[in-house]
């Protein structure tokens, strides 16, 4: 149940308040004392994450980052005093201050500090799954994808404990691995991210890009509800079109498609879809016209092109369908796959053609 500001009484508001206060300056003790620390202040780093943890005792970054300086500094029983008050707390203060520590690094793309930081752990710290998570962020961005794989296995699908500070991280390593074209391990981190921020709206994105490219449609539509998660609707009602079309739910792709036209008539793109659509209800005139248009806004665009060569195989124009497609081909064969295992069924007479025009003349 949503609980709305008029239901909460006046010690529950000025409660509510003084947590956000506390928060916020007891978060900035404590990047003043990271600050602080890199610069080698040292002492000064210190009374800032004391007067982090003194704003607020439950900043378990600040406990952990204040009792690793201490040992550092060779001040053992205020460490241990430091360690025992956290550990009252929170029993894993350690890993979320290791987690807070190592996200930012790996979100300033300081990987080799962030490995450093990984290794300084107890090997009990290192074991714990968020930073197993870490470990294998750095691995994939070292390209080693064997042992990240292994790490990976060995995590739950749900939710990592106290891995929310890696989200960024993990959007930046799945971007790389898709560059890569290593697209089952980021869909893998993808999967890892979602689970830890459902409503992040680049992260279902390029998920669902994912998900088009492997024809998993019902996977699309789960990841384009609700709308209002996303800044951009006629984006999602573009997948939402897509996977319909490809699951052959055409009267929910058309209206799919409408809404998307709503809001940006006459996009080359948007007609393209029209083509496919009326394609799809073997209305091959109103097709044409639809491919006609989306030529004059958008020529050269992939889905502008395998619309037209869809409606030239439609009227029987064999040899001008196969000009467009091996364009397409011969500019990339790849995106060319991908593209076609989005739209489902309706890309056969394309992939007939692509393999005729592969297959060497005998």
């Amino acid at each position: 149940m949503t609980v709305t500001m008029s239901a909460l009484t006046s010690e529950q508001i000025e409660a509510w308040r003084h947590r956000i206060r506390s928060t916020t300056f007891a978060n900035h003790h404590y990047e003043m004392g990271v600050a602080l620390l890199r610069s080698g202040e040292t002492d000064h780093a210190a009374a800032a994450f004391r007067r982090a943890l003194d704003t607020q005792a439950d900043l378990h970054a600040a406990a952990f980052e204040l009792e690793e300086l201490l040992t550092k500094l060779g001040r053992t029983d205020e460490a241990r005093t430091v360690s025992d008050a956290a550990r009252r707390v929170e029993p894993d203060y350690r890993v979320i201050g290791a987690c807070r520590r190592i996200a930012t690094l790996l979100d300033e793309e300081r990987f080799e500090e962030a490995g450093s930081a990984l290794n300084g752990l107890t090997g009990a710290d290192r074991t714990h799954p968020a930073l197993m998570l870490a470990q294998a962020i750095l691995l994939l961005h070292a390209d080693q994808v064997v042992e990240a794989g292994g790490l990976l296995e060995g995590l739950s699908t749900n939710r990592v404990p106290h891995a929310d500070v890696f989200v960024k991280a993990l959007g930046a390593v799945a971007r790389i691995l898709n560059q890569r074209a290593q697209d089952t391990d980021a869909a893998r981190i993808l999967d890892i991210l979602l689970a830890l921020a459902p409503d992040d709206e680049q992260g279902r994105l390029h998920r669902a890009r994912l998900a088009q490219a492997q024809g998993d449609h019902d996977r699309v539509l789960d990841l384009m509800e609700p709308l209002e998660l996303f800044s951009s609707p006629i984006i999602a009602h573009q997948y939402r079109f897509l996977a319909l079309l490809g699951l052959g739910r055409v009267g929910e792709a058309h209206q799919a498609l409408g809404a998307a036209e709503c809001l940006a008539s006459g996009h080359g793109v948007l007609l393209a879809f029209r083509a496919l659509a009326e394609l799809a209800q073997g209305h091959v005139a109103e097709a044409e016209a639809a491919a006609t248009a989306a030529r004059k806004a958008m020529d050269g665009n992939m889905w502008v092109q395998v619309a037209s060569a869809l409606v030239d195989l439609a009227q029987g124009r064999i040899a001008e369908a196969d000009k467009q497609i091996a364009g397409v081909a011969e500019g990339d064969s790849n995106a060319l796959h991908a593209l076609l295992a989005r739209i489902g069924r309706l890309a056969e007479p394309v992939r007939a053609r692509l393999a005729a025009l592969q297959t060497p003349n005998t």
